[in-house]
């Protein structure tokens, strides 16, 4: 009985550590040397600056080591490494980032 309630109790631990792995996807607006700004809409040829007072969408920045390969106007999806800060962007590190769709000619800068 002691050992089937010891297992019972590792078991339970064990599955109350695993936090769920956050999952997203969007449009790159912004991009720099370490972190992309992803929101819902394409808006191509904008900054956040631009948007923000409108936008409701939305709106994530990850820190990223693919963020020098991206590029505005790319859709990705992105899996969260660790919790996110909910800001507004909200923040957090990406530890999987893969592009699903390229950016439309027109809105590369």
């Amino acid at each position: 009985m002691k050992k089937s309630l010891t297992a019972l109790l590792i078991l339970l631990m064990l599955v109350g550590c695993h936090a769920p792995v956050e999952e997203g996807q969007g449009y790159v607006l912004e991009a720099n040397e370490s972190r992309v700004l992803v929101i819902d809409e394409l808006h191509p040829g904008q900054s956040w600056q631009e948007i923000m007072e409108d936008y409701q969408g939305s709106a994530i920045w990850l820190t990223t080591k693919k963020s020098r390969h991206l590029e505005p106007g790319q859709k990705i999806r992105y899996k969260i490494k660790g919790g996110i800060e909910h800001s507004y962007p909200a923040h957090a590190s990406a530890n999987a980032v893969k592009v699903i769709e390229e950016a439309p000619k027109s809105s590369k800068l």
